[in-house]
């Protein structure tokens, strides 16, 4: 065994150095972030095996998707004077087939999506509708349905129009469209139809910069700065840890996370996200709550969150935080009605409650979802049937009663067994952990979401060393630490098995035969598995008095947790056992 008091060769020396660690740390850091944002920018440009007739002519059909494409059409829309119209289809689709002209598709997409052609056998299915289609398809909301039918009668009578053309047709097909379509009908034609992306007003400003730029071009762009945010968030856990956790570490920590490269790849804002959180939870461990409390007004653009992470600040009473919070957040809102409208606020609502009824039935959302509602639904749900016929009362009840059980849950055990004055360690990861599983509803690139939790728990690492251990045993307590292996586990599965293709499919005998498939990708949400059961085991060990952080961090050794004798009898009962 390794003595470490042992002294090494002076030619050794520089393996002990902080210095050359640290610098290490920064080649890891920079290394994978080069390796992300390589990979968003290339995984949806041309390929060199393609055949030419897919290559688009603009180089990358990242841009065209909902989860960047979206996005940017809320700033676009600000930018060109149409914050009142957000949410209204019709200018959105002028705002939308403007910015996303055929002239960059590919030759497949072309001849795919023109009247009489067959669908090119090397099509991919993202190629058999134009993107302006495809985006406004993805929006929430419908159009009028009578638009191809009252095409296709005003513009026949032209048709007949020229050299040879009968001037007896052409009056039949102006009677014609005059009987098929009377005032009532013209109304229906300019009448409004509310729908569009989820996102509340709010995030049309934070995206009016990049609204200014052509889609593609700020699809790059948000790349980077996404990227950027990654490296804030790291230096947000460095400056509330006070240097504990490295800048570089956690860092690197938020790029492996899941999330992280699909949230990249997609143009989706996770990082941007984790910096919030991360810098608002900083400013509250260095006694800032004020400002950690209006960094996390911020996530008025993304509102879902915001509902989720303010249990954190409740449970350990920082009522200050949770104030300027709530009051940042509702005059962020106010700020955006001079230029939106009080209407504009009412159409997001009915988007948001058309967008709550779909979840509940749709098959890509529940599986591409990582809330617990999503794992439910996957299970209890059968999707061959048609989406009208898939919703059942008792599904409902039971996703709600485990969200609310979820959140109970976390406060009952914090509130009795965790020091509610740590802002780091055992007591604050579980109160993470369970905020992000009692988030209401968000997909897979939010599990990047998670990563706070995953510093709070290791910010004060006195539960599995001792400065006294020999290295054996500190390697030995390391490697045999629970949280490590969960978390471990979670980066294998993100970074190499997501990488595989392993499917298998399973006969549930009690459920009416029917077949339960399950796969190792991006559709499963193993994520959130790991994360329940970290979130299960930092439960287990409050209720056992073990909170990390009760000898050290803010507050000093005599802070102590509540309900002390009940923790101390769950140790002496559980090293008796």
């Amino acid at each position: 065994m390794f003595d470490p008091d042992v002294a090494l060769p002076s030619w050794l020396m520089w393996a002990v150095s902080r210095k050359f660690w640290h610098v290490l740390a920064w080649v890891l850091a920079v290394s994978l972030a080069g390796w992300r944002l390589d990979h968003a920018r290339n995984e949806f440009a041309n390929k060199s095996a393609w055949p030419a007739a897919r290559y688009r002519a603009d180089g990358n059909r990242g841009h065209t998707f909902i989860d960047f494409g979206g996005q940017w059409v809320m700033g676009r829309m600000l930018v060109t004077g149409h914050g009142r119209e957000l949410f209204d289809r019709t200018v959105q689709w002028q705002v939308v087939r403007a910015a996303f002209p055929r002239t960059d598709e590919s030759p497949n997409q072309r001849a795919a999506t023109t009247p009489g052609m067959p669908i090119p056998s090397e099509a991919d299915i993202e190629e058999r509708e134009h993107d302006a289609e495809k985006l406004m398809r993805c929006f929430m909301g419908t159009d009028w349905d009578e638009w191809p039918a009252m095409a296709r009668a005003i513009s026949a009578p032209f048709a007949q129009i020229g050299p040879g053309g009968n001037p007896f047709v052409v009056a039949i097909e102006l009677k014609n469209a005059e009987v098929n379509f009377p005032p009532e009908t013209t109304a229906n034609a300019s009448k409004k139809y509310v729908g569009g992306p989820l996102y509340p007003p709010v995030h049309a400003f934070f995206y009016a910069p990049l609204g200014l730029l052509n889609p593609l071009d700020a699809y790059y762009v948000f790349q980077v700065i996404a990227v950027g945010f990654g490296f804030l968030a790291g230096a947000g856990a460095s400056y509330g840890t006070r240097g504990k956790v490295w800048w570089p570490l956690a860092a690197s920590l938020f790029f492996l996370m899941p999330g992280c490269r699909a949230g990249l790849d997609l143009g989706q804002n996770p990082l941007v996200t984790a910096a919030i959180v991360t810098w608002g939870w900083a400013f509250s461990a260095r006694g800032r709550h004020g400002l950690g409390g209006a960094a996390w007004g911020l996530l008025a653009f993304k509102p879902v969150w915001g509902l989720a992470f303010v249990l954190v600040p409740i449970l350990g009473r920082r009522w200050r935080f949770v104030f300027v919070m709530c009051t940042t957040g509702v005059g962020l809102a106010a700020a955006t009605v001079p230029v939106v409208g009080i209407q504009t606020w009412k159409d997001w609502l009915a988007v948001g409650a058309s967008a709550a009824a779909n979840y509940n039935t749709s098959e890509s959302w529940n599986h591409l979802s990582r809330d617990t509602q999503g794992i439910v639904r996957r299970l209890a749900l059968d999707y061959s049937k048609p989406q009208d016929d898939r919703n059942v009362p008792w599904v409902n009840t039971l996703c709600w009663t485990i969200l609310i059980a979820t959140v109970l849950t976390t406060a009952v055990i914090f509130t009795t067994c965790a020091n509610r004055k740590k802002t780091w360690g055992l007591g604050a990861a579980f109160a993470f952990f369970g905020a992000y599983l009692s988030c209401y509803r968000f997909m897979y690139y939010d599990a990047l979401l998670m990563g706070i939790g995953w510093i709070c728990l290791f910010t004060d690492r006195s539960g599995w060393q001792s400065p006294a251990a020999s290295l054996n045993r500190l390697v030995t307590n390391f490697v045999e630490s629970v949280p490590v292996l969960i978390l471990a586990t979670v980066l294998f599965v993100e970074n190499v098995v997501f990488t595989w293709v392993v499917k298998a499919t399973a006969v549930a005998e009690g459920f009416g035969s029917r077949k339960i498939r399950f796969e190792i990708g991006h559709e499963y949400a193993w994520d959130t598995i790991l994360t329940l059961l970290i979130w299960l085991w930092c439960g287990w060990r409050l209720l056992l008095g073990d909170d990390w952080t009760a000898q050290s961090g803010e507050g000093g050794p005599d802070v102590g947790r509540p309900h002390e004798g009940f923790a101390d009898q769950n140790r002496v009962n559980a090293r008796s056992a």
